[in-house]
């Protein structure tokens, strides 16, 4: 597929980092763990783009076949049991890419949207991995803007999960830690007492100054899409504690509420992720409200330190514009206290 701006799995597997329309700087692929604990030793971005390097080559249709193939610990590829999962089954095929697609991911992005996952740049595979330390039999695929895992023994909602590919992004194209402006001075570092958190943006991300005068601390930046605005909050965790599932839940029907009457274009269920170190939750969903105008949300809550730190973007378009700059502010996002 054609290489983009904004399609960070395609850019970290090529080994390319796009700084313009048509230009790229050179960079290995990183010996990150794609999947899993991050001391997993495979499979590993460098390892997929060298040993694994036959599951990122053209093939052949093979719609109904069980995915068998497996990267060992020591990231050689070879073949495993089939199965009887019919989500680790091929239920797609990208012409585009020329690659297969696993059932459980192709159902996946059905609802994500093709515009969230893209099209797939490797064959599906399977490997052993720990996950919070415990080994699992995980089915990985990569496409174009985002690494997918399937974990047959999760609860339905998490099933199919995205890997941090924003995080493991940040650490390969700044293996010494975000700088507090990129290269070209394309960035800037963005603190602010009320929020207690620290991240990197683009110049077009502005600080709103607009006092808060009711509810909790909230600190407010504005996005260079339609009425787009990143809003951060940082409440004290109610009595009895709230699990992240909690947190998430109150902002999942409140934006489902912002399309009653309307229609839901794109919805990710919710997913793990990370925010400044810390386990999070991260929520998606996009649509019209009743009036048709376009709307939408993505919700990622955090708890630090006893507080529930809520990151939410809103925008007044369907999908989310400016989806990849967000992907990259959340993905640098430090706690300050």
């Amino acid at each position: 597929g054609k290489v983009t701006n904004g399609l960070l799995a395609t850019e970290i597997i090529k080994g390319q980092i796009q700084t313009g329309d048509n230009t790229f700087q050179p960079q290995a692929p990183p010996n990150i763990s794609i999947a899993g604990d991050a001391s997993n030793p495979a499979p590993t971005y460098a390892g997929l783009a060298t040993k694994g390097a036959a599951l990122l080559q053209n093939a052949p249709n093979t719609s109904g076949v069980p995915v068998t193939t497996m990267i060992g610990s020591d990231g050689v590829v070879g073949t495993t049991d089939a199965g009887s999962d019919p989500a680790m089954q091929v239920g797609a095929y990208d012409d585009v890419t020329k690659h297969n697609v696993a059932a459980g991911f192709a159902d996946y992005r059905a609802k994500a949207g093709l515009q969230t996952i893209g099209y797939a740049i490797s064959e599906p595979f399977r490997a052993n991995v720990k996950v919070g330390g415990t080994a699992k039999d995980v089915m990985i695929q990569v496409f174009e803007r985002r690494v997918l895992t399937y974990t047959a023994n999760n609860p339905d909602a998490f099933k199919v999960e995205m890997g941090n590919i924003g995080q493991h992004y940040y650490q390969w194209r700044y293996p010494n830690g975000a700088p507090a402006a990129p290269p070209g001075g394309t960035g800037q570092t963005q603190t602010n007492p009320n929020s207690l958190v620290a991240f990197v943006s683009p110049p077009t991300w502005k600080y709103d100054p607009t006092p808060v005068t009711d509810g909790p601390p909230r600190t407010t930046y504005l996005g260079p899409g339609p009425n787009q605005k990143l809003v951060i909050l940082i409440e004290n965790q109610s009595n009895p504690p709230m699990t992240l599932d909690d947190v998430l839940a109150t902002y999942v029907d409140a934006a489902r509420n912002q399309l009653a009457g309307g229609s839901v274009a794109n919805e990710l269920l919710p997913s793990d992720t990370t925010i400044g170190g810390e386990p999070a939750k991260r929520y998606l969903i996009s649509g019209t409200r009743q009036d048709n105008s376009p709307v939408s949300t993505i919700v990622v809550v955090a708890i630090h330190k006893e507080k529930v730190y809520s990151f939410i973007i809103l925008a007044d378009a369907s999908p989310m514009p400016n989806y990849d700059d967000i992907q990259g502010i959340l993905a640098t996002m430090t706690f300050q206290t």
